[in-house]
C-alpha cells in the first residue's frame, strides 16, 4: 500500500497482525473528530472490506506525534492482547533513531536519570531521584554518524517513560532530541532468533543524504543569522 493514497504504509500483515510505517507530524490516537494514524487505518480498512464501521484495531503501542517509524496492531483483540503480552514480556526489540544537537563523548554510553510527569502538563522533567513522582529512566545509545553540529544516535530505551529521550537529552544540554529525518520504512525477511523463533523485522532504511541536508541546512541558517547580525 502506497503512502500517497493513505497516508501510511502497511509494512507486513499475515492474519490480524499488522505493522503499518507511521509518517512524522501525525498523532497516533487522538480524541474524535482529530485526524490520527488510528482513524486512517480504521478508514484503510473499511474501505478494502467494504465494511461500515464495528472496525476494531487494538493500538498496543504509540509513537510521539513528530516521529516516524514503525508501530505493530491487531485488527481482533485476541491478537491485540497477544501483542500486548509480547511487549510486556519484552521479547519485541525496538530501536529508534535520534538526531541531537552538539557533539556526544564517546561513540556509546549509558544515560539514566529520575524523571517525573509535569502535573496537568503533558510534559515531563528531570528531578531528583527521591522526588514525589519520580521514575527511573535508562537508555543505552550508539553514534550512527557525526555532523558539524549535530549526532545521529541509535537508542534502545531500558524504560519507557513520556519523551524520554528529548528529556534525558536536553538534560546533557544537547537541546530536546529530534526525530531523524523521514527515512524509508520497510519489512525485510523472517529470521530466526537464538532461541529457534521466528522473528520478522521491520525497520527503516538509512537515509544518510537526509541526515547530512538537515545538517547542512541548519549551518545555513546559523551562518545567515551571523551575516544579520553583522550588519
Amino acid at each position: 500500500m502506497n503512502i500517497a493514497e493513505t497516508g501510511f504504509d502497511v509494512l507486513y500483515e499475515e492474519g490480524a497482525c499488522l505493522a503499518v510505517a507511521k509518517p512524522g507530524g501525525l498523532l497516533t490516537q487522538a480524541a474524535r473528530g482529530i485526524d490520527s494514524l488510528e482513524v486512517r487505518i480504521k478508514e484503510f480498512i473499511a474501505a478494502r472490506e467494504e465494511r461500515k464501521g464495528g472496525i476494531y484495531l487494538g493500538m498496543v503501542h504509540r509513537l510521539d506525534r513528530p516521529v516516524s517509524g514503525v508501530l505493530v496492531m491487531g485488527t481482533n483483540r485476541r491478537t491485540a492482547r497477544r501483542l500486548a503480552e509480547q511487549f510486556e514480556g519484552r521479547m519485541v526489540h525496538k530501536v529508534y533513531w535520534a538526531l541531537v544537537e552538539g557533539q556526544i563523548d564517546g561513540d556509546e554510553g549509558t544515560w539514566r536519570d529520575y524523571l517525573r510527569k509535569i502535573p496537568k502538563v503533558a510534559h515531563a522533567e528531570v528531578v531528583e531521584e527521591n522526588s514525589p513522582g519520580a521514575r527511573e529512566a535508562i537508555l543505552r545509545y550508539q553514534v550512527v554518524h557525526r555532523y558539524d553540529k549535530l549526532c545521529w544516535l541509535q537508542i534502545q530505551l531500558k524504560t519507557g517513560r513520556m519523551h524520554q529521550i528529548r528529556v534525558q537529552a536536553a538534560a546533557r544540554g544537547f537541546g530536546r532530541a529530534r526525530a531523524a529525518p523521514p527515512a524509508r520504512h520497510r519489512r525485510t525477511p523472517s529470521r530466526t532468533d537464538a532461541a529457534g523463533r521466528d522473528r520478522t523485522l521491520c525497520r527503516a532504511s538509512p537515509a544518510p543524504c537526509r541526515l547530512e541536508r538537515a545538517s547542512r541546512t541548519r549551518r545555513e541558517h546559523v551562518g545567515q543569522a551571523a551575516q544579520g547580525d553583522r550588519r
